[in-house]
């Protein structure tokens, strides 16, 4: 089964209103969504024998999802695995073809199969889940998560659409700060048919969003741009960094991580991966606006931010590293996924934990 792009990362809407309180699911769009990607636990995976290509300013990059499900690792895929890498769609490498990721490259170096769990969209909340699930079965000596800083933002969304506008299918599970502990809340939508009933639905969703009440509802009537768009979002994850809850919940899900590595004799690594407006951003302001966040996960866990090796790129290299032409950037290009390799394979070494 292939598909052109992820289901759930439809265009997002330049402007909501009040009508997008209930909006109509498109009923194609639905049923390929249940096809492809539907999890009841997780909101969305990566289904086995899966595949899917994505444009970019370097061409098509088509990915294929094993019988595991997880990414197609080529030849790489005969050999013992020792690394897995779990994480959004950074982690995944989309927009490149299967032998251009941060696992494939990673495997080069190591001479083994390092296996692909990143899937677009994630919420790192969603990553973890997914690791406890796969783990058991695909155990390896080493696990990293892999993410974007925007992590701030997505732990606390319930339903992506009141996020990222126009995102409908995207219901998730999301762990909730209460008492100082985090709670999880599951995946509302557990079922197909409950798509047919968010309004009776809606107020338990509402409830448990955090983004409803901050910026859906301010937003109604409000048009954004592309541009305009990211910009919120960049502005979003900055001024999140400093909100007591929204740190909290992130760093929470990394101490679970830790706990979780613990009961299993996995060694944990986290590895944050910067998008191009971050990387302008912080180089603009001389100001690392997660800087707190990674000096919280150091005391936790084996922490590598990918920003000042960025920071030390020209203009041409950092453009070259990313897929699209735009200030956001896209994904990694194949020169930015094996530029991240790389840096994570020497951190590794130098950790001795390879």
């Amino acid at each position: 089964m292939t598909e052109k792009k992820p289901l759930i990362m439809s265009d997002y809407q330049d402007m909501i209103t009040e009508k997008d309180e209930y909006p109509e699911f498109n009923k194609t769009g639905l049923q390929k969504f249940f096809l492809y990607s539907y999890d009841s636990e997780l909101g969305w995976t990566k289904k086995p024998f899966t595949s899917g290509f994505e444009e970019s300013r370097f061409g098509v990059g088509m990915f294929r999802v094993n019988e595991k499900g997880s990414r197609f690792n080529l030849e790489f895929e005969k050999l013992s695995a020792k690394i897995s890498i779990h994480g959004d769609s950074f982690a995944m490498s989309r927009q490149v073809n299967d032998n251009e990721t941060i696992a494939y490259y990673l495997s080069e170096l190591t001479n083994s199969n390092v296996l692909n769990w990143g899937v677009g969209n994630y919420g790192i909340d969603q990553s973890f889940l997914r690791m406890k699930k796969e783990f058991p079965k695909n155990k390896t000596d080493i696990v990293v998560m892999a993410f974007v800083p925007e992590q701030i933002l997505r732990v606390m969304s319930y339903w992506k659409h009141y996020l990222e506008y126009g995102n409908h299918f995207a219901f998730k599970p999301r762990f909730k700060l209460e008492n100082g502990k985090l709670i999880l809340i599951p995946n509302i939508m557990d079922s197909e048919e409950k798509y047919s009933k968010l309004k009776e639905l809606i107020s338990e969703i509402k409830k448990h969003d955090y983004w409803y009440e901050k910026k859906f509802k301010k937003d109604f009537g409000v048009s954004y741009n592309t541009d305009q768009r990211m910009e919120s979002n960049l502005k979003w994850r900055i001024n999140s960094f400093k909100d007591k809850e929204c740190f909290e919940t992130l760093l929470g899900v990394m101490k679970l991580f830790k706990e979780y590595s613990k009961k299993q004799g996995f060694k944990p690594v986290i590895a944050v991966l910067p998008f191009k407006n971050d990387i302008t951003y912080v180089e603009k302001s001389s100001n690392n606006f997660y800087d707190s966040f990674i000096e919280a996960c150091k005391n936790e866990l084996l922490t590598i931010d990918l920003m000042p090796n960025f920071l030390n790129l020209n203009e041409d290299e950092l453009n070259n590293s990313f897929s699209d032409e735009t200030d956001y950037g896209g994904h990694y290009s194949k020169k930015g996924n094996k530029f991240v390799a790389n840096i994570l394979h020497k951190f590794l070494k130098d950790n001795n934990i390879i």
